[in-house]
């Protein structure tokens, strides 16, 4: 007989986390959509010297050498294009991926000047669909668009419009990827939230701009990489239409595990009654993904609980064509975002003793 057993099961091995696959969308020649989990195997295909592609690439898998890099980028996707595609074809060839490709979610052009930045502005904004566009069958899968430049009005009131489009002024955009590396060094913290500014990069040099010239750069919604106090990081880490990259990517968050929490609920569940208790029973996978997002740090948590209110309908609620077709009526939420410091004021009074001689 034993008088002490311990038994370890064997399927302790932690889960993969999620991840949102980059795309380098490559000016180098025609090629078909590749994945790549390290940046030899890119360097193989484009093997030219100071190609933007493997450039590219390279920023992205090298921020792992900065120490808090939360860990590698595992994944990274390649479309190859002819060198002088216009905007029409790049949009076009972007369709055509997403019927056979579709699970990539960065999307960084290797070169854009302001025509390209306004087309792939325009269609990354319409990769958000409308409720009419949900309702009529349409399937959602976001892109969020990085670009770099060294065009100091890339940025015009059309394109600030758009949603969906982070741009970054790099005056060395012809030896280093700002976006590639940026997402490289922020991205693998997914799903968990956190703010893109405070970051520091590995091989990017700091802008050149100062002064009233860099002010005037951040306030028209370009990102740079600056230096302040000994320290080099990215700024504000916003969108041109003035969101928070780390908000965007956190409504994202949302949806997706919304959604996958109530189709595995209905696929998993043999009936869901049209009933009072049916509809808790949907609203309860509303609020898990709620939760989880408060566990992300997406949703603001107060006590110990997330910020958020959920409307759950009762059977009464439902009208007479909803009852006839067996649709529920809708589901209401609403949550508190929780964001990130992006300054800081601090008031006090500095108090100097001046020690004598003889103390």
């Amino acid at each position: 007989m034993q008088d002490i057993i311990v038994y370890i099961a064997l399927d302790t091995a932690a889960a993969e986390r999620e991840t949102l696959v980059p795309l380098i969308l490559s000016f180098e020649g025609a090629a078909p959509y590749k994945e790549y989990n390290k940046i030899e195997d890119v360097q193989q295909d484009f093997s030219s010297a100071k190609s933007p592609t493997a450039l590219a690439a390279a920023a992205l898998f090298d921020q792992i050498k900065v120490e808090n890099c939360p860990g590698r980028t595992k994944k990274v996707a390649v479309l190859g294009l002819e060198a002088e595609s216009e905007a029409q074809a790049v949009t076009t060839a972007l369709d055509t991926l997403r019927e056979t490709h579709d699970d990539w979610y960065f999307l960084y052009p290797t070169k854009a000047d302001a025509a390209m930045i306004a087309a792939l502005a325009k269609w990354a904004d319409a990769t958000v669909l409308t409720q009419a566009q949900l309702e009529a069958g349409q399937v959602e899968s976001e892109k969020l668009l990085f670009v770099q430049t060294t065009d100091k009005e890339a940025i015009t009131e059309d394109v600030k419009k758009c949603r969906q489009t982070v741009v970054c002024y790099n005056h060395d955009a012809e030896n280093s990827c700002l976006p590639a590396a940026w997402i490289g060094r922020v991205a693998p913290h997914y799903p968990t939230a956190v703010t893109w500014k405070w970051k520091e990069l590995y091989g990017i040099p700091v802008t050149d701009e100062d002064g009233v010239d860099l002010q005037d750069m951040l306030e028209g919604r370009y990102n740079l990489y600056i230096k302040n106090h000994g320290r080099e990081y990215t700024s504000e880490g916003i969108c041109v239409d003035g969101d928070f990259i780390d908000t965007v990517i956190g409504r994202w968050q949302i949806k997706r595990t919304m959604r996958t929490k109530l189709v595995n609920l209905f696929v998993d569940t043999e009936h869901i009654g049209y009933d009072d208790e049916g509809f808790t029973q949907v609203a309860q996978e509303v609020i898990a993904a709620l939760d989880e997002a408060t566990a992300n740090g997406i949703i603001l948590q107060q006590d110990k609980k997330g910020v958020y209110t959920v409307n759950i309908p009762t059977r009464a609620d439902a009208t007479e064509e909803q009852a006839r077709n067996r649709i529920m009526p809708p589901i209401t939420w609403e949550a508190t975002v929780r964001g990130g410091v992006h300054g800081v004021r601090v008031n006090g009074v500095l108090t100097v003793a001046l020690t004598g001689a003889s103390s």
